[in-house]
């Protein structure tokens, strides 16, 4: 049975907190209120699944670094990070498919 937590908020940072490992990143700069804030922004409804990765994976995660997906796109990006950390294309890939 899939865990839920009281606040959809809590869940985000708690998945971006485990993700700054996968892009080898020792802290995360940002706050579950800076995730309402992102979410906000782009008028994204908690209800939502969505993800927050970095848009610059060898900075850390952080308000002005930071881009919501879904979880496909999420898994794709990840998908591309591990093949080849290749920061270029993984930017590049971000700007031109999943930016709003």
């Amino acid at each position: 049975m899939k865990q839920r937590y009281k606040h959809p908020l809590y869940r985000i940072r708690g998945v971006c907190y485990m993700d700054k490992k996968e892009f080898g990143q020792s802290k995360l700069l940002l706050s579950q209120e800076d995730i309402g804030c992102i979410l906000n922004e782009h008028k994204i409804r908690l209800d939502n699944e969505i993800y927050i990765i970095p848009e610059h994976p060898r900075e850390p995660l952080s308000k002005t670094n930071a881009v919501c997906v879904d979880k496909k796109q999420k898994a794709f990006l990840m998908a591309l990070w591990r093949i080849g950390n290749d920061e270029v294309e993984y930017t590049k890939t971000i700007r031109e498919k999943f930016k709003k």
